[in-house]
């Protein structure tokens, strides 16, 4: 009985052979030219004669020496880069162990390969061809000649191929290029590590059929059928949410690796946009001045209090007069504004009878005017219009408080208070027109 990965590597042969004589049949179905038909014939010929399996694995051992098996190709770099590409293998240790995912923690990637010339990814392809969990490369790896025994059509030419196909796994002296990226990495002790970073394409292999997988696999048409019928199934359903992709090779994606050509030129890319949270809204439970709008003010507090401190010492003008005015309006407009904001959700009405609300009186009559809509006392308290007063003697209050010093001293007294709570008070009249107005 032969070798197992023997048949391997005829069937792998006689089916490019097929594929290259078909499309010359087709060429010459339609060729109606007595010379275009022989040049065809002529090339059916050569290819019957190329793909001999003694004479197609001589051709692709010559090539050996082009094929660079590799974790990291440089390619992806630049396309015309000339440097290293570099096999990182169970890398897996204590020392590796760490909390990122990379090459160095993955077991059993697969193996890419980076060709001068992409003619030569035929040799790269006949090297990984498996029998029984191991590879040609395998063979060669090891000096067996056994899988191309049976192949050969003259003594020693086993062993040739052999030797030539061990090309692919000597070590060249590590380079670099002009057109690859580098960078300066510091030392403690002073100098720097000059870093020339290399893509990761198994890596990117391995999480490409992770995606296809999870994407297209028959588990997962089912489970996703599943989950639409809200029915039970023994596997999970995975989503990769605003995945990304990037190309690389254009047209000729097999000029920059196998693998790359695998996958059609493109890798997958996960989001690394942070995560847009959505606000949730909930209404206010206890004085608002205290609570949600001092949060929303802190900024402009902030500012109204360093500019009165600043001017503390320095003598009154009509100019520090008219600023301080146009710093406290701006904070009276945001509350009006953040009120409005509450008065116009219309799902909320009557969110203020909440048992969680402990808001003042005034304070439900202000924030909830559609509340009225369905309790008639409710609406007949807020149209009197003496909470407002009310309201606007919190602000005051609210306002001086924020103004302490750092010693919890009063900047101002009662005349200030008064001034807050008038100009308070003027707007929230005339605010209170424009939202009986909309209810």
């Amino acid at each position: 009985m032969g070798h197992p990965l023997t048949e391997v590597i005829c069937k792998f042969i006689e089916a490019r052979k097929h594929s290259k004589i078909t499309k010359l049949d087709k060429e010459l179905e339609k060729a109606t030219d007595a010379v275009f038909q022989g040049k065809i014939q002529e090339q059916l010929a050569a290819v019957i004669r190329e793909h001999e399996p003694a004479t197609w694995i001589t051709a692709a051992a010559m090539g050996a020496g082009r094929v660079h098996f590799a974790t990291h190709v440089l390619k992806f770099i630049h396309p015309s880069a000339k440097g290293t590409n570099i096999l990182a293998q169970n890398l897996l240790n204590e020392e590796t162990k760490t909390g990122f995912i990379g090459t160095h923690n993955r077991m059993n990637l697969p193996i890419d390969a980076a060709c001068d010339n992409a003619a030569d990814l035929s040799t790269a392809a006949l090297l990984q061809l498996a029998a029984n969990g191991q590879t040609l490369l395998d063979y060669v790896q090891a000096g067996d000649t056994s899988p191309l025994k049976s192949l050969e059509k003259q003594e020693g030419q086993a062993e040739e191929w052999i030797q030539s196909f061990q090309k692919v796994l000597k070590d060249n002296i590590p380079k670099s290029h002009p057109l690859t990226r580098q960078v300066y990495f510091p030392l403690k002790q002073g100098g720097y590590h000059l870093l020339a970073p290399l893509f990761p394409s198994a890596l990117a292999q391995a999480f490409h059929e992770i995606i296809q997988e999870d994407r297209y696999s028959e588990n997962a048409k089912q489970a996703r059928k599943a989950k639409r019928e809200n029915a039970a199934n023994p596997h999970l359903v995975r989503d990769f949410i605003e995945l990304g992709e990037q190309h690389f090779g254009g047209s000729n994606a097999q000029n920059v690796s196998q693998l790359n050509k695998r996958r059609g030129g493109s890798i997958p890319l996960l989001s690394a946009a942070p995560p847009m949270w959505k606000k949730q809204e909930r209404p206010p439970k206890q004085d608002v001045f205290a609570g949600v709008f001092q949060l929303q003010a802190r900024l402009q507090v902030h500012q109204l209090k360093n500019y009165l401190e600043q001017i503390a010492s320095e003598p009154s003008t009509e100019y520090r007069r008219s600023y301080r005015q146009r710093l406290v309006e701006g904070l009276i407009d945001s509350a009006m504004v953040f009120a409005v904001g509450l008065q116009r959700k219309s799902d909320w009405a009557g969110w203020t009878l909440s048992v969680d609300c402990q808001l003042p009186e005034h304070q439900k009559l202000w924030l909830d005017p559609q509340r009225g809509l369905t309790d008639a006392t409710f609406a007949q308290h807020r149209e009197a219009g003496y909470w407002q007063r009310q309201v606007a003697n919190d602000f005051g209050v609210w306002l001086n408080r924020q103004l302490e010093n750092k010693k919890k001293h009063r900047l101002f007294g009662d005349g200030e208070h008064a001034t807050w709570r008038s100009d308070f008070e003027q707007q929230l009249r005339l605010s209170d027109l424009g939202t009986q107005g909309t209810l």
